[in-house]
């Protein structure tokens, strides 16, 4: 019996295979994006991390639908097989639609439950998924028009579901900042941003009394030449050693520092490089749902 369940996040399907391969976790079931475990782990890689799954025979929608009542109100539905009955039987559970959120809104306080269809008169359940939105996805009412780019979206998702934001007049550090998104974020919170970079930022985000633009490359700026940071952002393109290599230098120079990092992945995943983010002490690595084929490690 497969007692746990992880569902990866769309299109990464394959980045979950590797790591549980990579975890050398045998005995595996895999059905599209979700994979069925005889054990329970942390995986990097899964949008959803489910236990206490259930199995129910049922013989129409309707029934289907009774079950899924029973167990809790909310229902995000998996669909990789049985499409149309699938869409019909959450129709009947529940057909509200789900709103995007505002940023630095609360989460909602719900607890939603997941099921797919095993087969056409069976379903898989976990009636608590730990997560505010169904599948664990959500997307924010985006800002059309001030940020330079798309990138602001992954600090906006760490900063409104997983830590607390920095407080107004904090000096802050964006490394790698061009053109200027994850600044306009910060300073956006009052933040004293010093923003680095060789390219130069966007002109209003760069002209902003609260930013101070360095012209420099990040990986040449000596820690010491800054005075007491309580934050390090970094979304650089970069090879993940070289990123680890980085946020040490600074947690020797500063080691009540704070940080916020992408870990890119040009090619291969790197396990390994990212288990040695992991092996700093108060640190997590999570997928965002606006990542792409990359992590981000926070310490906070």
């Amino acid at each position: 019996m497969k007692n746990w369940a992880y569902l990866a996040f769309e299109n990464y399907e394959n980045e979950l295979a590797e790591e549980i391969k990579f975890r050398k976790i045998k005995k595996v079931t895999q059905m599209g994006r979700l994979f069925l475990l005889e054990q329970e782990i942390k995986l990097n890689w899964a949008q959803l991390s489910l236990s206490n799954l259930e199995t129910h025979n049922f013989k129409s929608v309707n029934e289907a639908a009774k079950i899924l009542k029973s167990k809790n109100l909310y229902w995000g539905a998996y669909s990789f097989q049985f499409h149309r009955r699938t869409e019909l039987i959450q129709k009947t559970v529940d057909d509200r639609k789900i709103k995007s959120l505002d940023y630095l809104s609360p989460l909602p306080k719900k607890d939603f439950g997941f099921w797919c269809l095993l087969n056409e008169n069976s379903l898989l359940l976990s009636k608590n998924s730990g997560q505010p939105f169904a599948l664990g996805k959500f997307q924010f009412n985006e800002n059309y028009d001030e940020p330079p780019s798309r990138a602001y979206l992954k600090l906006w998702e760490v900063l409104n579901c997983h830590v607390q934001p920095p407080s107004k007049n904090s000096l802050v550090l964006d490394l790698g900042s061009c053109p200027g998104g994850w600044t306009w974020v910060l300073k956006n919170l009052g933040c004293r941003v010093i923003s680095v970079d060789k390219a130069p930022l966007d002109p209003q985000i760069q002209s902003d009394p609260l930013v101070k633009y360095m012209k420099k490359d990040a990986f040449k700026l000596d820690p010491l030449e800054i005075q007491n940071p309580e934050w390090l952002f970094s979304d650089i393109i970069c090879e993940p050693e070289i990123l680890l290599e980085l946020i040490k230098k600074w947690m020797r120079a500063h080691p009540n520092l704070k940080f916020v990092c992408t870990i890119k992945y040009k090619g291969s995943t790197a396990f390994k490089v990212t288990d040695q983010f992991l092996e700093i002490k108060g640190s997590r690595v999570v997928h965002l749902n606006y990542n792409k084929h990359e992590l981000t490690w926070i310490k906070s």
